[in-house]
């Protein structure tokens, strides 16, 4: 009998990505990096600066998964720096031990230091996936010895993994396109693809080798480009290339291939001789880098208005210009500009949305970094708003906000003719058959218009390069009419699948369907004939460590095979294969007999050289498909199968007929598997223990609870649980041990295996970790993962037994019940320090607990109750009659108060920190929050309103919570921290002082607005009532603690030996910053250009613009007989001062001494060598107090 094994056309991706949490990005990481030394900061300083090697962690913990010795260091170039806490991280799992986290040994942690809004990189990324194969991306926390460093962006590293992953290879030419000593202004030789001859040292400084080989393959590409671009299809992927430019260019991400350094991408060269190009590095994407490589583009306008043909002319660039020459790659790479257009930026399109979802994922982590290179505020602007500073190298004046720049580019762009033109459109895409045969002919056919010409790109094998045929409306195709607008192309089934897309062009710009061809594609699969027979795929082992081995000792994958049958069969020609376009993998040789009931194995090892049967293929332990033949190539049996685990089998049970199941592996054997193991589970564990439930021994010990779901006893001797899936010696159940149906067993994990009744030797870890449970043979039949836990709160599953796990009140040795709660009442605010806000009826500035309703119907409260003890919920309780309307509030004064009217709990709330608890009526907990040290007078709520994360704000008691917008125009402009002879106050005081300015064109009233150099106390110096600052005009608030003088001064003093600096708005959100490094005495920090550039020292102006040294300020000591020449000077320097000369000092522009002399026999004239100086701008100082600009050739 046959039958017909068929897949009906469809859309499917070129990406072979399996699911991985790793990189979910919806899920923030936790990564707990521990050193042994306490001066690991100075280590891995130590070896970025030198060598580059790695310096083992004791351990890295990943999401509660325990990694020991692995490698850690520093990585990036601008955004490292041995003088910032937060650096980047690369992390190596496998350094020293064969270790890794999902399939994952590399991980690349980037610090967010040139991004205030953090989501560049993650939402890049997310967008470029769409088009060609890209990095995972998302973020995490990362923790150095228990102290929070702060939150990173998460990227996939493009790796030999990754390239085996997405390409089906990884052992070709890899090239990485950096200069592996890093790009900087001085970089002459860049990785630009530029043909610099034959001989391969002319690339070493511009390009780095991941593989063992290579150079010459690296060399022919850039040969191909220069001289013979004609054939350039043969050796690279130019669609994929094409996307990478214009992905690189509608994004403005210019620290890529596009700008001033052509770098940040990878060239990986497939089994087809072509180089893939692959993007990394995205963290200053949306406009971040200035560096186009014609010019610095330094404010938002500018990026708007990027040239979408830039160096289309220019040899420097040959990647864009050689390609570009070509009309239809041109038109192509207009067609790709235009989908990213189209189908992420129009006004506010999807790419905002995603960025607005990125910043909820990691509102409260970015607000608890610590070390973060931006404020918080300035976090939540810049998704829409631009932000002062950032960016680099180059000058830049501000970062562009996401949505300002990319609405902006989206109306440029499509308003130029190349944009703006009638593209062609591409519909109706059929193929005369949906079922076609090996061999088969068929036509593709499509309807389109507004063409010139129409084409069918199509591949008979996965990951082959599509091959190109016009495709005709001449009525000879299948098409119709002549001229009817359909067009027609005839192809071969040639194999078992075939995909494909269009491509039209006019005379301007092409179109593709689908529009993200070639990474998307339609697809057909052929009818494949299937014999039924007694030969079948029986059992096999994708990940094999420690089970068997082959003949030559090594553990390899295999697959067995099996005769069901009671006659031998010859199986000459039978093949085996783990892809259905090629059957050439493995075929058993002439006189291959298999007797009934008779195993063979067949190793899947890649070396076929061997004695034996062995396949030219490798299974995948994130999963596939094999496939068994007759020696006609009709398929037999074939299995497919996810992601499997070290060791564990996938066998047929009953052996040889039933469905595939994880099992111990018995190859050449029947497979076995004991039934009743199934119906038993980890059904609920406690991993903190305070006040719950005791042993015998009255010990306040963790536990796991076992359950029989099913419906006979289950003898549990040598079952065992474990924490640790690499030791099960932890616990194992005694002879004699047998479960009934429906029984519960609690496993106490306490470490006291001495005591009576079930104790294993291991504790759970509050913080998360896993679970195993295996039966005798140490299969694991089940297991459970989870993060971080509450105290007295369990985990288990619901429906008992059969659910998913979830925290509930515990429920040991019992049905676990949860009872289904209105989750539209919500704790939406509260206040811990009360001091002036709000008063409760007897005028007592109380604590309180805003509740809130925000659902469409009322509920009835009573009965519900609120409590900062998840042991007590008596504290408070609603009475009788309690109806909340949808969309009100109702505040509960947390005063200990109970005698009072209105709502009082009989509990205060900690100023320093603690938890609240909302349960309904059968106090089943319906809402909570955790919180830290609050502010006096400030409360914290959700935002947005009712169902956002909590945030510290404003008080809005029985009101709509809002986050007042921060007056952007308002900004620190200037600072001196150590004044002795500059300026004085009206009392002839030289302090220090900050100068506010007014950026805006109109009036901002500045009442409440606050100065602080301590982020946790607001109140050292506030503008009083009637405060109003004039466009363009400036305010000296100082620095002195003298507030009994007038005018403006402040509770504080600077440090010259460097501090931050905040200045809020009246709701106190902090609306700008600084922070600074040592302080040069009567050097001022400031602005510029002025108002809106970075920081830098400069010659004081209080109360004025600011002048950049660099565009000639004028020097101190103006009245004395001070010159020095010459200026410019190369090699020497002569000052000529007729006060006489005591002392030298030469300073760089950030301050930074170069020269000092202080001990100088006094005289009138002094010359001194500047020759190993840097070009660059200086300031000498002369006795002290009198500066000189110059600057050195």
């Amino acid at each position: 009998m046959k039958k017909i094994f068929t897949i009906l056309t469809f859309l499917i991706s070129s990406s072979l990505i399996m699911a991985q949490d790793f990189y979910n990005i919806d899920k923030v990481q936790t990564i707990k990096i521990v050193f042994a030394e306490s001066n690991w900061d100075a280590l891995l300083d130590a070896q970025k600066a030198g060598a580059e090697d790695y310096i083992m962690a004791q351990s890295v913990t990943i999401n509660g998964v325990f990694f020991d010795s692995v490698g850690v260091k520093y990585k990036g170039n601008s955004t490292y720096s041995a003088n910032q806490t937060k650096n980047p991280f690369h992390i190596e799992l496998d350094t020293y031990k064969d270790q890794k986290y999902e399939n994952y040994t590399d991980i690349k942690l980037s610090n967010a230091a040139k991004d205030p809004s953090f989501i560049r990189e993650v939402l890049s990324y997310k967008v470029l996936r769409n088009y060609m194969d890209a990095p995972l991306s998302n973020f995490a926390n990362v923790y150095v010895n228990d102290k929070l460093i702060g939150l990173y962006s998460n990227s996939e590293s493009v790796s030999k993994k990754f390239v085996d992953n997405r390409f089906g290879s990884k052992s070709n030419t890899f090239v990485k396109c950096n200069p592996p000593d890093g790009a900087g202004p001085g970089t002459t030789n860049l990785p630009n693809l530029v043909y610099k001859g034959n001989d391969s040292s002319q690339y070493y400084s511009a390009y780095e080798l991941k593989s063992d080989t290579g150079w010459d393959e690296l060399i022919d590409l850039c040969d191909t480009l220069k001289n013979n671009v004609a054939d350039i299809e043969k050796i690279l992927d130019v669609d994929r290339a094409l996307w990478m430019l214009a992905f690189d260019n509608m994004l403005v991400n210019l620290d890529s291939y596009i700008g001033g350094f052509a770098q940040n991408y990878y060239l990986y060269r497939d089994d087809n001789g072509r180089f893939l190009p692959v993007v990394w590095d995205l963290n200053e994407s949306f406009g971040t880098f200035s560096m186009s490589g014609s010019t610095n583009l330094t404010n938002t306008a500018s990026k708007q208005r990027l040239d979408h043909l830039l160096h289309s002319t220019e040899a420097s660039y040959p990647l864009i210009s050689q390609l570009l020459s070509i009309p239809t790659y041109k038109k192509m790479y207009l067609a790709h500009c235009k989908t990213f257009l189209t189908e992420n930026f129009t006004n506010n399109g999807p790419y905002y949305t995603d960025g607005l979802a990125l910043q909820k994922i990691i509102d409260s982590h970015v607000q608890a970094d610590q070390n973060k290179f931006y404020t918080y505020n300035n976090f939540i602007s810049n998704l829409t708003a631009d932000i002062s500073g950032g960016g680099g190298p180059g000058p830049v004046s501000s970062t562009p906000g996401i949505t300002t720049l990319m609405n902006g580019r989206y109306s440029y762009l499509m308003g130029l003719s190349d944009f703006s033109t009638t593209e062609p459109t591409i519909t109706n895409v059929n193929s005369s058959t949906t079922l076609p045969k090996v061999g088969e002919k068929l036509f593709i056919t499509a309807k389109v218009v507004n063409e010139d010409n129409v084409f069918l790109r199509f591949r008979t094998q996965i990951r082959a390069p599509f091959n190109k045929i016009a495709m005709y409306d001449d009525g000879k195709h299948n098409d119709g009419g002549a001229n009817d607008d359909v067009y027609g192309a005839e192809v071969t089934m040639s194999s078992a699948i075939m995909e494909y897309y269009i491509y039209a062009e006019n005379s301007t710009i092409g179109k593709f369907s689908p529009t993200n061809a070639e990474h998307e594609f339609y697809s057909l699969a052929s009818t494949v004939e299937t014999a039924e027979g007694n030969i079948v795929i029986n059992e096999f082992l994708a990940s094999n460590d420690a089970t068997n081995t082959d003949q030559d000792g090594g553990y390899d994958d295999w697959v067995e095979l099996y005769n069901k049958g009671t006659e031998a069969i010859n199986l000459e020609g039978y093949t085996l294969t783990d892809d259905i376009t090629d059957f050439t993998l493995f075929a058993f040789p002439a006189g291959t007999v298999i007797q009934p009931n008779e195993y063979i194995i067949v190793w899947a090892d890649k070396e076929p050289e061997q004695e034996g049967y062995h396949a030219n293929l490798k299974l995948s332990a994130s999963g596939e498909t094999i496939y068994l033949t007759n020696a006609t190539l009709s398929i037999i049996d074939s299995v497919s199968f996810g992601t499997q685990v070290t060791d564990v089998s996938f066998g047929r049970y009953p052996n040889g007929t039933g469905d595939f199941r994880a099992m111990t592996p018995t190859p050449g054997a029947a497979n076995i598997i004991e039934t009743a193991a199934s119906e038993l589970v980890i059904n609920e564990f406690l991993a903190s223990n305070e006040t719950t439930n005791v042993d015998q021994d009255g010990g306040y010990d963790d536990w796991i609870e076992i359950y029989n779901k099913g419906t006979v006893a289950i003898n549990l001797e040598g079952y065992r649980l474990t924490d640790d899936k690499t030791d099960f010696s932890l616990f194992a159940f005694p002879a004699g041990t047998t479960i009934q149906p429906n029984e519960y067993i609690i496993v106490w994990a306490d470490k006291e295996m001495e005591q009576d009744g079930y104790h294993a030797d291991l504790k759970l870890s509050a913080s998360g970790e896993s679970i195993y449970l295996t039966n005798a043979e140490l299969t694991i039949i089940d297991s459970v993962s989870f993060g971080a836990q509450e105290t007295d709160i369990s985990n288990g599953r619901y429906p008992n037994g059969t659910g998913d796990f979830r925290t509930m009140t515990p429920t040991p040795g019992a049905m676990n019940s949860i009872e289904t709660v209105p989750v539209e009442i919500v704790i939406n605010e509260f206040l811990a320090s009360n001091e002036t806000t709000n008063v409760d009826q007897d005028g007592g500035n109380d604590d309180w607990i805003e509740i809130y309703n925000k659902g469409s119907v009322a509920v009835n409260l009573e009965g519900y109750t609120l409590s900062d003890d998840i042991t007590d919920f008596t504290l408070f309780a609603f009475p009788a009659g309690t109806i909340i309307q949808p969309n009100e509030y109702i505040i509960v004064w947390a005063d200990k108060e109970m005698e009072q009217e209105g709502y009082h709990a009989n509990l205060k709330l900690s100023a320093s920190g603690e938890s609240l608890y909302l349960t309904n009526a059968e106090l089943s907990i319906i809402d909570s929050v955790s919180f830290g040290a609050q502010e006096t007078d400030i409360s914290y709520g959700r935002y947005l309103n009712g169902t956002g994360e909590f945030r510290a704000m404003t008080p809005t008691p029985g009101a709509m919570n809002t986050i007042a917008t921060a007056a952007s125009e308002i900004v620190i402009n200037e600072l001196l921290a150590s004044n002795t002879t500059i300026n004085t106050d009206q009392d002839g005081g030289y302090d220090d002082w900050i100068e506010i300015y007014n950026k805006g064109n109109v009036a901002v009233d500045l009442a409440g607005y606050t100065l602080s150099d301590d982020i946790t106390d607001f109140t050292l110096f506030a503008f009083p009532a009637g405060t109003v600052i004039q466009p363009n005009e400036y305010i000296i608030v100082w620095a002195d603690k003298e507030m009994e003088q007038e005018d403006y001064h402040g509770d504080l003093k600077l440090s010259a030996s460097g501090e931050s600096l905040y200045l809020t708005n009246a709701e106190l959100s902090i609306i700008d910053s600084v922070s600074f490094g040592a302080q040069e005495t009567d050097i001022s920090y400031g602005r510029y250009p002025n108002g809106t550039g970075d920081f830098r020292v400069m010659t004081p102006t209080p109360a004025m613009e600011n002048v950049s040294a660099i565009s000639g300020v004028n020097d101190f000591g103006i009245g004395f007989n001070l010159s020095i020449y010459p200026n410019p000077a190369k090699d020497e320097l002569n000052i000529i001062y007729d006060k006489g000369i005591n002392s030298i000092l030469i300073l760089d522009l950030n301050g930074k001494a170069i020269l000092s002399n202080n001990n100088l026999a006094p005289q009138m004239e002094q010359s001194i060598n500047i020759d190993y100086l840097q070009t660059g701008i200086y300031f000498i100082k002369i006795n002290d107090n009198i500066y000189k600009r110059f600057v050195k050739e």
